[in-house]
């Protein structure tokens, strides 16, 4: 079963809906395409994921596996910042920073 709605309520709710569309509408130009600008910014994620993922890969390189982890180069980049109460846990370490 369906909760009751009066007419006035579901016009009320229809013309604020076409409001939200002709404001959105207005700020992205007459012209504009919802297809054409949602596949452009998940070809912009997709270039930042890569780009982060090739940027990770080359940290994870530089860092000798015998003496240095992942987040001390991090660390050592300002990536990362080393106040965080996680991040004080790996910095007191004896061997994370040689």
């Amino acid at each position: 079963m369906h909760a009751a709605t009066s007419t006035k309520t579901q016009e009320a709710r229809v013309a604020a809906l076409q409001a939200e569309i002709d404001g959105l509408q207005a700020m992205l130009g007459k012209d504009a395409d919802a297809e054409r600008i949602v596949k452009r910014h998940i070809k912009l994620l997709h270039e930042y994921n890569e780009t982060k993922d090739a940027t990770q890969a080359s940290i994870q390189m530089c860092a000798n596996p015998d003496a240095c982890v992942f987040i001390s180069i991090q660390i050592l980049i300002g990536r990362v910042s080393a106040s965080c109460a996680w991040n004080e846990r790996w910095l007191n370490q004896d061997s994370l920073l040689h």
